[in-house]
C-alpha cells in the first residue's frame, strides 16, 4: 500500500472516531457559592477548559446585554449583574456561574437570583422550568461552540482531500501528456531511422561509385608519368629556345658576313650548314614537344589529376556522412528506447493515480458525511 493510500485509511479511520450528539444531563444542586448554601443547576462538559466555558457563557449572554463580571472573592465564579431576561422576570435578575476545572472536564453549576430569592423547583416552581431552559439553551451553546474546533478540522480536512485529488488529477494529465509526447518521438524517431537508413544506403553507394572513379583515373593517370612528360617538355622548351637563339645569332653573322661572301665563303657555307643542323634540331624539337603536349592534352592528364584529387576530397566527405548517419541513428534509437521507458512507467504510474484518485473520492464523501453529522449535531445544540 502505497504512502497516499496509507494516509487515506488513516483519515477514515480518525474521522470515523467522531462523536454523535452527547446528551446533557441539568440537575438541581444545593451547594456553596460565594453568596452561601443556594440551590442552582449543574452540568458537566467533558474535554473542555473553564477559559472554553466562559467564552460560551459570555457570548451566550451578549444576546441579553449582560454586564458580566468575575467574582472577587472567587475567580471561578463569573456574575452577570441586571440581566433582563423578559421569559424569565420583567425585572432585572442576577446569574452566578461556577466553574470547576474536574480533570479535562469541567463541572458548571448555574444560579439565579431573582430578586431575593435564588430560583428552585420547590420555591419557585413556576419560574424553575424557564430558567432550567435557559440553561439547557446554554449548554447547547456551550456544546456548539466546543464543536466548532472538530467541525473546522473537519472542513479544512474536506478542503485538504479535494487540493490533493486536483494534484493526483493533475499529476494524471500531466502524466498523459508525456505519454503522447514520448509516443510522438518514437513516431519521430523512426521515421528519421528509417530516412537515415536510406540515406546511409545511398551514401554507400555513392561512396563506391566514388572509389571505382578513383581507381579509374588511378589507371590512366598509371600509364604516363606526368611529371616526368612536363620535365621533358621543359627541357625541350629550353633546348628548343637555345637552338633558336642560336639561329637567330648565325642570322645576323650570316647578313654581316655576305657583305664579304667572296672572302667567307668557306665559312659562311659552314654556317648554312650549321643553321641547317640548327633548324632540323628546332623541328625536332618542336615535334617533340607537342608529341608530348599532344599525348598530355589526349589523355587529359592535369584534369585527371585535379579530378582524382576531387574524388578523392568527395570519398572522404561521403564517409564522414556516413558515421554522422550512423551516429544519429544510434542516438535516435537510444530516444525509443528512453520513449518506451517513459510510457511504461507512466502507464503503470497512471494505473496507481486511478486507484489513489478512487480512494480520494471516497475519503472526501467519508469526510463530508462526517462533516455534516458535525454541523447537525451543533445545528441540533443551537436549536435547543
Amino acid at each position: 500500500m502505497n504512502s497516499i493510500l496509507k494516509s487515506i485509511v488513516l483519515l477514515l479511520i480518525t474521522t470515523s472516531t467522531l462523536f454523535a450528539q452527547e446528551t446533557i444531563v441539568i440537575k438541581e444542586v444545593t451547594q456553596t457559592m460565594t453568596k452561601g448554601d443556594n440551590p442552582g443547576l449543574q452540568s458537566t462538559f467533558k474535554s473542555t477548559t473553564t477559559k472554553d466555558i466562559e467564552a460560551a457563557i459570555k457570548s451566550f449572554l451578549s444576546t441579553y446585554k449582560a454586564n458580566i463580571v468575575a467574582s472577587e472573592t472567587n475567580k471561578s465564579e463569573l456574575i452577570a449583574d441586571d440581566v433582563m431576561i423578559p421569559s424569565i422576570s420583567d425585572n432585572t435578575i442576577d446569574i452566578h456561574y461556577q466553574m470547576l476545572q474536574a480533570g479535562t472536564d469541567v463541572v458548571l453549576t448555574t444560579y439565579y437570583n431573582l430578586g431575593g430569592i435564588w430560583a428552585s423547583s420547590t420555591k419557585t416552581p413556576d419560574k424553575y422550568t424557564k430558567v432550567y431552559d435557559l440553561s439547557n439553551k446554554l449548554a447547547g451553546k456551550i456544546m456548539a461552540m466546543s464543536m466548532q474546533k472538530s467541525i473546522d478540522d473537519a472542513g479544512n480536512k474536506v478542503k485538504g482531500l479535494e487540493s490533493e485529488l486536483k494534484g493526483l488529477e493533475s499529476d494524471k494529465t500531466k502524466l498523459a501528456n508525456e505519454i503522447e509526447s514520448a509516443k510522438k518521438t518514437i513516431a519521430n524517431s523512426e521515421k528519421a531511422i528509417a530516412e537515415n537508413t536510406s540515406d546511409l544506403t545511398n551514401l554507400k553507394k555513392a561512396e563506391t561509385e566514388k572509389v571505382t572513379d578513383i581507381e579509374k583515373e588511378k589507371a590512366a593517370l598509371a600509364q604516363f608519368n606526368l611529371t616526368g612528360l612536363q620535365s621533358q617538355v621543359k627541357i625541350l622548351e629550353k633546348e628548343k629556345a637555345t637552338s633558336q637563339k642560336l639561329v637567330g645569332k648565325n642570322n645576323a653573322t650570316i647578313a654581316k658576313n655576305q657583305a664579304t661572301i667572296s672572302k667567307l665563303i668557306t665559312a659562311n657555307d659552314q654556317l648554312v650548314s650549321q643553321n641547317k643542323t640548327n633548324e632540323g634540331a628546332v623541328a625536332s624539337k618542336t615535334a617533340e614537344i607537342t608529341k608530348i603536349n599532344g599525348t598530355i592534352t589526349t589523355n587529359n592528364l592535369v584534369e585527371r589529376e585535379k579530378n582524382l584529387a576531387k574524388l578523392q576530397k568527395e570519398a572522404a566527405k561521403l564517409q564522414s556522412s556516413q558515421e554522422k548517419v550512423t551516429t544519429n541513428t544510434t542516438k535516435t534509437s537510444g530516444n525509443i528506447d528512453e520513449s518506451k521507458t517513459l510510457i511504461t512507467n507512466n502507464e503503470k504510474a497512471i494505473i496507481e493515480n486511478i486507484k489513489a484518485q478512487e480512494a480520494k473520492k471516497l475519503a472526501i464523501t467519508k469526510a463530508q458525511e462526517e462533516l455534516k453529522k458535525l454541523v447537525d449535531t451543533q445545528n441540533l445544540y443551537l436549536s435547543k
